[in-house]
């Protein structure tokens, strides 16, 4: 079992676990205050996995652009009865570096029905212009084996119980991880 962290690890053993339980008790507040004495036992998604891989890692040195593509999988538990959710439109996440946005994608508009385990898979590509001392840092980094990430993930989000959408709210994550590299079809580790 995942130790309980916002995320811990990259495509190895144990994928990115978002584990809500810090949230789970607003969320389950919010939804009880909203029904009144309506009987609902709710559950915030017991967990998301989230598994990167990196598809394109290349720095030009004649434009000193950085061309990259990340492939992301996105596994989401849903164990509650009587609740579903929905992500709506212009849901997206992004990576970034220092400040400097690698690769962005948008989430796919879906219901997810209660008692229900949802498989999405995300492509986030860039294309940016790196001057040449971030591309030193970057590559120093790598060297490393020490990359400071940001992982930003914006979702607009709908409560639906017993069929009846609320709502939407917007939700915001941000992750910073530190991993080992950054290499195309490579196994990346968490630090």
């Amino acid at each position: 079992m995942p130790t309980k962290k916002l995320i811990n690890g990259i495509v190895n053993p144990t994928p990115w676990t978002l584990d809500p339980l810090i949230h789970q008790n607003i969320s389950c507040s919010m939804i009880k205050e909203t029904l009144g004495p309506f009987p609902i036992d709710a559950t915030f998604p017991a967990t998301i996995h989230i598994i990167v891989g990196i598809k394109t890692f290349n720095i030009q040195q004649s434009d000193l652009s950085l061309y990259t593509e990340f492939s992301i999988s996105v596994k989401a538990d849903n164990p509650n009865h009587l609740i579903g959710f929905i992500y709506g439109k212009e849901s997206s996440v992004a990576s970034l570096y220092t400040g400097k946005t690698l690769c962005s994608g948008k989430f796919p508009t879906f219901h997810q029905p209660e008692n229900n385990i949802t498989m999405m898979n995300i492509l986030m590509k860039g294309k940016n212009e790196f001057g040449s001392g971030l591309q030193e840092r970057l590559l120093q980094n790598q060297k490393k084996g020490k990359i400071p990430l940001l992982i930003m993930v914006k979702a607009f989000v709908s409560v639906v119980i017993a069929g009846f959408p609320l709502r939407q709210v917007v939700v915001f994550v941000n992750c910073s991880l530190v991993v080992d590299n950054l290499s195309p079809n490579h196994k990346i580790g968490i630090l």
